[in-house]
């Protein structure tokens, strides 16, 4: 049997966990908030860095590659996706394919160079490195930690407000939740994600992840 502090430490985590994964989300989703929906990833990523610049469990080593050195599959896996991402685009809304290179292409340049940094390291910070440390004790297998960590970060795109959005960030997710798992390296995964989703607004399918 737990001792009474390990069930409590696993409580306050996972009152933590919905809070954080699906009260804010849930509450933006309603308009509950009244400032820029942005907001909640800039203050989510800030209070998951003091927490694990806190934490001396946290291994330091997964802020950088630690030896993530895999860039042959990284390539084949974007290949893939591309493929992926552009048929889908055809299939769902062919009026948007290539529109941004094609039509605005000094905003689709701007989007290039500031997504990765604005957007994905946050969001790969918070869904990969500090969900999977903080939460570890919460899941009895890896398994379940992936599905986890993939669907709260599908759950965080309700703000788009389609379904367009869930579906894919939930691929996206345990995708990304399964290479992190095996490395534990934020750089590396961030690079990976960044690839993916500047694919995604190359192709036009970035039509479905703007905020209305």
């Amino acid at each position: 049997m737990e001792q009474p502090i390990a069930l409590k430490s696993k409580l306050l985590r996972a009152i933590e966990l919905v809070t954080l994964f699906i009260g804010i989300p849930t509450a933006y989703y309603y308009d509950l908030f009244p400032f820029h929906k942005i907001i909640p990833l800039i203050l989510g990523a800030l209070y998951t860095i003091a927490l694990l610049v806190f934490d001396k469990s946290f291994n330091r080593q997964e802020i950088g590659l630690n030896g993530f050195k895999n860039y042959k599959r990284m390539l084949l896996r974007s290949t893939g996706v591309f493929i992926i991402l552009v048929a889908a685009t055809y299939l769902i809304a062919p009026d948007q394919l290539f529109f941004l290179p094609k039509n605005a292409t000094w905003l689709w340049a701007v989007i290039m160079l500031i997504y990765p940094v604005w957007s994905v390291i946050p969001q790969e910070l918070i869904y990969r490195t500090f969900f999977f440390h903080r939460y570890q004790l919460l899941f009895t297998s890896n398994t379940a930690m992936i599905i986890a960590s993939g669907a709260a970060f599908s759950f965080m795109h309700i703000i788009f407000e389609n379904i367009v959005a869930l579906v894919f960030s939930l691929a996206a997710g345990i995708i990304l939740s399964i290479i992190y798992s095996r490395h534990r390296s934020l750089l590396g995964i961030s690079l990976e994600h960044a690839i993916y989703g500047n694919m995604v607004f190359t192709t036009g399918l970035g039509t479905f992840f703007y905020i209305n």
